[in-house]
């Protein structure tokens, strides 16, 4: 597997113990790789669960909370098919 590294953002540099600066390792599922999408969807998901939104039966990118008298609604934007 290949690892990807950045440099940190301005204002969110760290440096190690030794002195020389900190690096940030990408997580590669969710920048570029086929299922990419699927990993995002996945986890965009399990986030919107624990936050207690329900996704819609008929729709995997439609998100609601129900929250009387209120309700929210989140569409995404996806496919989860590879290609």
């Amino acid at each position: 597997m290949t690892k990807i590294s950045v440099q940190q953002p301005p204002g969110y540099e760290f440096t190690g113990e030794s002195g020389t600066r900190l690096t940030c390792h990408l997580k590669k599922s969710l920048y570029g790789l086929k299922k990419s999408g699927r990993n995002w969807h996945n986890t965009l998901t399990d986030f919107l669960k624990s936050k207690g939104f329900t996704v819609s039966d008929t729709d995997p990118y439609v998100y609601t909370l129900q929250t009387p008298p209120n309700e929210q609604i989140i569409a995404s934007f996806g496919s989860t098919t590879s290609s």
